[in-house]
């Protein structure tokens, strides 16, 4: 039974492959990238259509995507991560958002709705997947991910975050503000806060203190959430692991 949520979704796919890439073969484009006989996005796009919680579909990208995105909205990328992020969502209006990157090919409708359904139950204006370490080795085995520990356990972000569209451009400014912040350790140190860092350094940060700083940092309501799919923590920005991805893509 299809679920009565539904948002729309922004696709980041503005990012270009590093030069290592292109040297082995990659195209400008990351979410051009082959994989398994198909663009790296194509694979996003079909676990989005899929999907009972989504809506109309943005891509924030270049012109080189329109024939592969067939009848998904395009909108040009920004020079930095947080323009193209802002032009997504201004061309979503109102409401709820779900954001994701281009690169993570072995998304699928199962984990799109668990994620979207449950972060709406939250009711924040940022909501941000992690998964174990556990799921993410034991569900896609031979990526390779990086793993934080907190006082719960060890974990990776996710490539989604569904958000409050009216509250995040309301705070674009101090948003923009914590994103600069995350190249400058002494400016991100006073951020979080003297005291997270020391719980940090001793592993006994939990996912509640976090929430509660960013929370602040922020000035709006942000949530982690558990997810059991660790293909949304899958994503693809080394030709080396295309093998890998299309292995897992075949067994399905």
């Amino acid at each position: 039974m299809s679920s009565q949520v539904q948002v729309q979704v922004v696709i980041l796919a503005g990012g270009r492959a590093s030069a290592d890439a292109v040297a082995a073969g990659w195209p400008e484009w990351r979410a051009l990238a082959p994989l398994a006989g198909r663009p790296t996005i194509a694979w996003v796009l079909d676990a989005f259509r899929a999907s009972s919680t989504i809506g109309d579909i943005c891509v924030v990208g270049p012109g080189d995507l329109r024939e592969v995105i067939g009848d998904a909205k395009l909108i040009p990328p920004g020079k930095a991560m947080w323009d193209s992020v802002s032009a997504g969502l201004r061309s979503v209006g109102h409401g709820k958002a779900l954001i994701s990157s281009a690169d993570a090919p072995l998304l699928t409708p199962e984990s799109i709705d668990d994620m979207v359904n449950r972060s709406v139950a939250l009711d924040a204006a940022f909501v941000y997947p992690y998964v174990s370490r556990e799921d993410s080795e034991s569900q896609c085995p031979g990526l390779k991910r990086t793993y934080g520990s907190l006082a719960e356990g060890v974990f990776t972000g996710g490539n989604l975050m569904l958000v409050d569209v009216d509250i995040v451009l309301r705070q674009e400014p101090v948003i923009r503000k914590a994103l600069d912040a995350r190249k400058k350790p002494f400016t991100l140190a006073r951020m979080l806060s003297l005291r997270i860092l020391v719980k940090a350094l001793m592993k006994r940060v939990t996912v509640n203190d976090l929430e509660q700083r960013i929370s602040l940092i922020l000035g709006a309501k942000t949530r982690g959430l558990l997810s059991m799919y660790a293909v949304i923590a899958a994503d693809l920005d080394d030709p080396a692991e295309a093998p890998v991805f299309e292995q897992l893509i075949r067994r399905g």
